[in-house]
């Protein structure tokens, strides 16, 4: 019987291969189930593949019940030891595990949502009718709640937070050597974002404040941009790094040349996840023109110490 991994973001992707690799896990199916694809997971899921996984891809932009349909096909017909997601709160999810017949549940870290309170995932919100209808008539009988329930256990690559699931297994993303380069060598690196999703007024004149303020440091800046950021608001400014890699992997990367790293986001996951790196220095940009959910989040961890926070408005 086969172990099903079901994927919506590269950054998923990535953690699930993790909990392969630890686990030593046997006959695995991964299955990405997303909008559209992106460079990076384009990328990665050809690297699985090149490392004899099977990966089967779902693409629901523009034909969300086409794709629920392909799915009670495939997923109806999986027997499988064990099934294994991150996103809880997604509709898709959901079907799939309706569908499928298999031993146990267990769940895998999304991303940032899971350690941050106010995320959606601590506060699940509540179905429209439209929502309510597509569960009723795909007989979908999961929701977010009982994901929680009836996951076994949790792989985090968050081991000193706390998680949606009580019962969390640490794995870790990348074996980064905590004694690097001596060279007295440093680099900023700008991780992009969404910037439509973050911002609640035109954040152009910030973007500018931010590339300015990087030219002062004197070191050299590169861009690595988000993966659905699709129109960079910061093309030729700084030297944009291969979008077909998530900013982490570029990171671990510069890392092997350089003795410092200096992470510039919005509070990217990328940098949570960076953020036990001892050679990394986490800069987090704050804005009043912010939405009030990310700067609660800015908020929530910014007693923790691992960032700096700078306000360049």
């Amino acid at each position: 019987m086969k172990n099903q991994l079901v994927c919506y973001t590269t950054l998923q992707l990535m953690i699930a291969e993790r909990v392969v690799a630890e686990l030593g896990l046997s006959d695995v199916v991964f299955s990405f189930v997303t909008k559209k694809p992106y460079d990076s997971s384009t990328n990665f899921i050809s690297t699985l593949r090149g490392r004899g996984y099977s990966v089967n891809e779902y693409y629901y932009d523009g034909k969300v019940l086409e794709t629920a349909f392909e799915l009670v096909r495939v997923f109806s017909k999986v027997r499988a030891d064990s099934i294994y997601i991150a996103s809880i709160d997604n509709v898709f999810m959901h079907l799939i595990l309706s569908k499928a017949s298999y031993d146990s549940l267990y769940t895998f870290d999304d991303g940032s949502a899971n350690v941050i309170k106010s995320s959606v995932y601590y506060n699940l919100e509540k179905r429209s009718f439209k929502f309510k209808l597509f569960y009723f008539l795909f007989f979908i009988n999961f929701d977010a709640s009982k994901v929680k329930r009836l996951s076994k256990a949790h792989y985090t690559i968050y081991p000193n937070r706390s998680n949606i699931i009580e019962k969390t297994v640490p794995v870790t993303l990348f074996d980064y050597k905590s004694e690097g380069m001596k060279n007295g060598k440093s680099i900023n690196v700008l991780v992009g974002a969404c910037y439509d999703e973050i911002f609640v007024e035109d954040c152009s004149t910030l973007i500018d404040n931010v590339c300015a303020f990087l030219d002062d440091t004197g070191l050299e800046t590169v861009y690595v941009k988000h993966p659905r950021e699709f129109s960079s608001k910061v093309a030729n400014k700084f030297k944009m790094l291969d979008s077909r890699q998530v900013a982490e992997v570029h990171i671990s990367n510069l890392l092997d040349e350089y003795e410092t790293v200096n992470i510039y986001s919005f509070l990217s996951t990328c940098q949570l996840n960076l953020s036990s790196i001892p050679r990394v220095n986490n800069f987090v940009i704050y804005s009043e023109k912010m939405t009030s959910t990310f700067k609660s989040c800015i908020k929530e961890f910014s007693d923790e110490g691992f960032f700096t926070t700078l306000e360049l408005d």
